[in-house]
């Protein structure tokens, strides 16, 4: 299997929110036996995210842009 690392380049306010995001998410898997977990399974789960809702990623990439999504 190839491992592909790639850089992110969000913005603060951004990166404030995921690390707080982040932190909330951590607790709820140390409340279900998960202590240690890495950040590649973070960053999975972010793909996945993005993966499963392709128009939301569009939708908040118009967003960072001040467009608007065109309805279908």
């Amino acid at each position: 299997m190839k491992n592909h690392q790639r850089p992110l380049y969000p913005h603060e306010e951004t990166w404030e929110e995921w690390e707080d995001a982040k932190f909330e998410a951590e607790a709820t898997l140390r409340k279900n036996g998960v202590r240690d977990p890495q950040g590649r399974e973070f960053d999975d789960a972010l793909l996945k995210l993005g993966i499963e809702n392709p128009d939301l990623l569009a939708e908040y990439v118009l967003e960072a842009r001040g467009l608007e999504l065109e309805e279908e």
